[in-house]
């Protein structure tokens, strides 16, 4: 809810929601402007990122590089998992 509440109503599309829940990739708009929100699920994983998550993540700022989508990261990581 924290990625839908930060974005405009209605906007926030998240992108492959079942893969690597514990960190959501989301595009949407931001004061009517494209962006693409990177955070970290609490609920999944304790917060903690893994090799997925992270691959997840790069793959999703590399694709809003090429296409020049600002980025939004909202993230609070306790620890890494192999």
């Amino acid at each position: 809810p924290l990625v839908a509440d930060i974005l405009d109503e209605g906007t926030a599309l998240e992108l492959h929601a079942q893969w690597a829940p514990n960190i959501t990739t989301t595009l949407g708009r931001l004061g009517g402007r494209t962006v693409g929100v990177v955070a970290s699920n609490p609920l999944r994983l304790g917060g903690c990122l893994d090799s997925t998550s992270a691959e997840k993540a790069a793959r999703f700022v590399r694709m809003c590089d090429a296409f020049g989508v600002p980025l939004v990261v909202v993230v609070d990581v306790p620890g890494y998992l192999p």
